[in-house]
């Protein structure tokens, strides 16, 4: 029974984290933007195997297992490793390791350093050159167009 307990207050500490919009840090030598991301995180030597099913934003930079459903954001990391069921969210940002089924509300976005595998339906699809994307993309229902007369 303890064991039990114990599980599930592991689980509650994944989901409830910090929430908070993006962090922005400006490095003096590049001037380039760095995003910080301040939400509930599975860090790099965490590995979780079931469903993680929150509210708000979420990041991966660790392995997963499973399912991960989130109200907002869900940002795959670069040491990010997920082998999913599904993806659901409002959008999605690949920037380590997906195999398996993404569906964003908005928007997946595959960086540089993003491997896509598997099947993505979303409203929008960013693939950036350097990315890998082998992967089925529905994006919605064809809208019926008129041929020009």
């Amino acid at each position: 029974m303890y064991k039990k307990i114990f599980f599930l207050m592991i689980v509650g500490a994944f989901v409830v984290g910090c929430q908070k919009k993006a962090e922005y840090a400006v490095p003096e030598e590049t001037g380039e933007v760095e995003e910080e991301y301040a939400f509930p995180v599975l860090d790099v030597d965490a590995f979780f195997e079931g469903v993680i099913d929150t509210d708000g934003d979420y990041t991966v930079r660790g392995r997963v297992k499973g399912t991960i459903i989130a109200t907002g954001t869900v940002l795959i990391d670069e040491t990010g490793i997920v082998e999913c069921d599904s993806i659901a969210a409002g959008d999605v940002i690949v920037k380590g390791h997906v195999t398996g089924n993404i569906k964003a509300v908005n928007e997946v976005r595959v960086d540089p350093t993003g491997i896509v595998i598997g099947e993505t339906f979303c409203k929008n699809l960013v693939v950036n050159g350097g990315s890998v994307f082998d992967a089925k993309s529905d994006m919605g229902e064809p809208k019926k167009r008129e041929r020009p007369r």
